[in-house]
């Protein structure tokens, strides 16, 4: 990744291969895309556990780079390779820029040998005659369990497997001592795609930016790592996302495109689509400014029209944070859903213990069987970081979280805890809830803070229909017991969403209710997508608040 999020490279982890390791037409490519913001990983998690450890991570104050970066000043937080553009960035420049990196490198990007268009491939047989001196011997024998061959990697630095290594020898020296396949720029994965540069790693493994060969597109490769267990989940990312595409063909409901999946090297490959800046990264360019309501209103309705998808298939996403939702590439202010691998069929529920912390629902905190109202929970939390800037709830650990919530909502019904496996974590025999002091001795006390405040909507304007309304809105998105919660569809029918003027709770139907989305600020080339402009950072120096 860019220096926007780039991840944090676990102890021991092998460096990436240095850009001067490449061709200089390579060298050009990637140190221009270097001055682009690029795209944030699709992460997955670890199976065969109660806990996903994507939430047990998530809880480490010190791993989590969004946890840390809660205590900076803006200043701290600027890319230090990038200014931060004036004015500032909007999704439309952000859109375009990547979708004219995109250009240059399907029209130019030529460091491993590329089959002619009239032929597109070359059989093995050929490829090995023709680049014998560029394979390794293990490829040597490799290539030729394949039918076509696109491109062999023919000036990366290879891995060589050690001779006469036998299997169980970290997968033939292409494997790392924790499984992750040993990826190397400009290299080939499958004879068909040319990794160009990583774009994050994760307990599951590894996303890179690659060269679609066949197509000349570029593409996110999703490399799991070599792991029966983190096999197994990804194959039921596989089977979760081939569903959710064959039952929307149109591409009506915001979700990343899954392209193909293989295997390759003992490792589960998976190919997207590949998007823009995520929106974590999106404010983080315009140094956490707030969003106006009309932009948290088109982001939301996109959202809440995904949700309402996922739930007429009885899919839980189980993982929304900002950094999961991507700005489409070449688009002003569309999104797509990514990173479903935490996910699962709400009747074949596989983990108890799930969601990144600052989105994490009050129910999967206490042990209580959870349902698709997980996701509503973390829509209504991502859409007051958009208005505020910060995290609602940025707790230190998972106790302070459940203050954090307390602290604007109050304690939580006796009905919910009761029902909790793990209540005693935040509560006491009476049923009196326990107040930590966090790392700074602060102790976040229920009741204390108003929700209006948060959300920037002023007492005087809490009877405007753009702000008391939408107050109202994340109110019902943030209740406390999932049954009291509203789901997606009578979301959409909220007149903050629909322009209605009671916010009573609809009848609930099963039926998906497609949005169609108007001009809010400004058309564009006479379209209907808005131009996404954000405020310009005010001169004082904001923190995060906690």
């Amino acid at each position: 990744m860019s220096s926007i999020m780039k991840p944090q490279r676990p102890p021991g982890e092998p460096k990436p291969s240095s850009i001067n390791a490449l061709n200089p037409r390579s060298q050009k490519m990637i140190a221009g895309m270097e001055q682009l913001m690029q795209q944030a990983s699709s992460l997955g998690v670890v199976p065969g556990s109660k806990a996903s450890p994507r939430a047990i991570l998530s809880d480490v104050s010190n791993i989590s780079a969004r946890s840390s970066s809660v205590k900076k000043p803006f200043g701290s937080l600027a890319p230090p390779m990038m200014s931060v553009p004036k004015p500032p960035l909007t999704t439309a420049s952000a859109a375009a820029a990547i979708l004219s990196d995109d250009k240059i490198i399907s029209a130019r990007s030529r460091s491993s040998p590329v089959i002619s268009s009239s032929t597109r491939s070359m059989s093995p047989n050929t490829a090995l005659t023709r680049y014998a001196s560029a394979l390794s011997a293990f490829e040597k024998r490799e290539i030729l369990t394949f039918e076509e061959v696109f491109c062999v990697g023919e000036t990366a630095r290879k891995i060589q497997p050690p001779p006469n290594a036998p299997a169980g020898t970290n997968n033939f020296g292409f494997d790392d001592d924790k499984g992750d396949y040993k990826v190397v720029n400009d290299d080939h994965v499958n004879y068909r795609y040319q990794i160009i540069s990583e774009l994050g790693r994760g307990s599951f493994g590894q996303v890179s930016k690659a060269l679609d060969h066949k197509t000349k597109q570029i593409v996110a490769l999703k490399i799991i790592k070599n792991k029966k267990k983190f096999h197994d989940q990804a194959l039921i990312e596989v089977e979760l996302l081939k569903h959710l595409r064959d039952h929307d063909s149109h591409e009506k409901y915001h979700i990343v495109k899954l392209v193909d999946n293989f295997i390759f090297r003992n490792h589960m490959c998976i190919i997207f689509e590949l998007h823009g800046m995520n929106l974590y990264e999106l404010c983080k360019a315009n140094r956490f400014a707030p969003m106006n309501i009309p932009v948290i209103k088109h982001f939301g309705k996109q959202l809440l029209h995904t949700l309402q998808y996922l739930y007429t298939q009885r899919v839980v996403h189980c993982d929304m944070k900002p950094e999961n939702i991507l700005l489409k590439s070449g688009s002003k202010s569309t999104i797509k859903v990514i990173d479903f691998g935490s996910s699962c069929f709400e009747n074949q529920k596989l983990y108890t213990y799930i969601q990144s912390r600052f989105y994490r629902a009050p129910e999967v905190m206490l042990g209580v069987p959870y349902t698709t109202a997980i996701d509503m929970w973390s829509i209504g939390c991502i859409l007051a970081e958009l208005a505020n800037g910060y995290p609602i709830f940025p707790g230190e650990s998972e106790v302070e979280q459940m203050c954090c919530l307390m602290e604007y909502l109050g304690v939580p019904p006796k009905t919910l805890v009761d029902r909790g496996s793990r209540k005693k974590n935040f509560f006491d025999a009476n049923g009196t809830p326990k107040l930590p002091a966090n790392s700074r001795g602060k102790i976040r006390r229920p009741s204390t803070k108003d929700l209006s405040s948060f959300l920037r909507v002023s007492a005087a304007n809490l009877n405007d229909p753009e702000g008391g309304l939408f107050v109202d809105f994340i109110a019902k998105c943030l209740a406390w017991d999932p049954n009291n919660r509203w789901t997606p569809m009578q979301a959409m029918q909220h007149p903050w969403i629909a322009g209605a003027s009671s916010t009573e709770a609809p009848k609930e139907t099963q039926s998906a209710r497609p949005v169609h989305g108007a001009s809010l600020l400004q058309n564009v080339d006479g379209g209907n997508s808005p131009r996404v402009i954000l405020p310009q950072l005010p001169q004082t120096t904001r923190r995060r608040v906690i």
